[in-house]
C-alpha cells in the first residue's frame, strides 16, 4: 500500500484510514491521554482491525499514580521550572491531570483491562518491531519520562 513512510496527522479520535489487517505494528505514545476514554476505547479497537495477525500495539501514557509513587526533588523542579505549578507533589500530580491539554487519567492497569478486553495479549516483553521507537524522553529527559510514563506492549 506504501503508508508504511506515513507522516500526515491522523484524529485518532475517529476511525484509522486504513485497510483491516494492514499494519505489522502501531506506536501511540502520549496521545491517548489527550482524548477521550470513549474515544482511546475505539481508537485501540481500530487498531486491533488495523493490525495482521501478529502484529504488535504499543502505548505510552503518563500515570498519575506513577508519578506519586516515583517522582522526586528533580521532578517538582521540572514541573517549577515549566510554570506548571509549585515544586511539590501534589502540584506534580495536579499538572499531570489539568495541564498539556490531558482529558484522560492513565493507569497500567485499567490499560491492561482494556486492551485484553479488545482481545489484545499482554507482553512482558518489548517486541523487537518496537524496540527504540518511544520519543518522549526526547522531549523532556530519560529521568523525567521514566518518573511519569507508563508503556504497555500488546500483539493482536
Amino acid at each position: 500500500m506504501g503508508w508504511e513512510n506515513y507522516d500526515y496527522e491522523v484524529d485518532i479520535s475517529k476511525p484509522l484510514p486504513f485497510p483491516d489487517c494492514s499494519a505489522d505494528a502501531i506506536l501511540a505514545e502520549h496521545v491517548l491521554e489527550h482524548i477521550s476514554i470513549h474515544d482511546a476505547w475505539n481508537f485501540i479497537e481500530e487498531c486491533y482491525r488495523v493490525l495482521k495477525s501478529g502484529g504488535f500495539l504499543r502505548l505510552a501514557v503518563p500515570s498519575v499514580s506513577q508519578i506519586f509513587k516515583e517522582s522526586d526533588q528533580d521532578y517538582y523542579n521540572f514541573i517549577a521550572r515549566n510554570n506548571w505549578g509549585a515544586a511539590t507533589k501534589k502540584d506534580a500530580v495536579k499538572s499531570i491531570i489539568f495541564n498539556h491539554g490531558h482529558k484522560t487519567i492513565w493507569e497500567k492497569e485499567s490499560l491492561n483491562a482494556i486492551v485484553q478486553c479488545i482481545n489484545f495479549n499482554i507482553l512482558k516483553f518489548t517486541p523487537d518491531v518496537m524496540i527504540n521507537t518511544l520519543g518522549h524522553h526526547r522531549v523532556i529527559g530519560e529521568k523525567i519520562n521514566n518518573i511519569e510514563t507508563i508503556v504497555v506492549d500488546c500483539k493482536k
